[in-house]
């Protein structure tokens, strides 16, 4: 990950804040730049009726400022 170093990661919310507070992931430039992005992982991760919400919630979030 830390090769590719993307402009955003998208994760769960345990994982966020732990990618936010531990110094190692700095190298990432979505870190360093505040663009590590939290999603419902009980909507987005478990397939059903509710995929399309799912995704609307994904557009959204990467839609918001924080990750421009």
């Amino acid at each position: 990950m830390i090769r590719r170093d993307p402009d955003v990661v998208l994760t769960g919310p345990a994982a966020a804040q732990r990618l936010r507070r531990e110094p190692q992931w700095q190298a990432l430039r979505a870190v360093r730049q505040g663009r590590v992005l939290a999603f419902d992982t009980m909507l987005v991760s478990q397939p059903s009726t509710r995929l399309g919400l799912a995704a609307r919630s994904l557009a959204v979030l990467l839609q918001a400022p924080a990750a421009r």
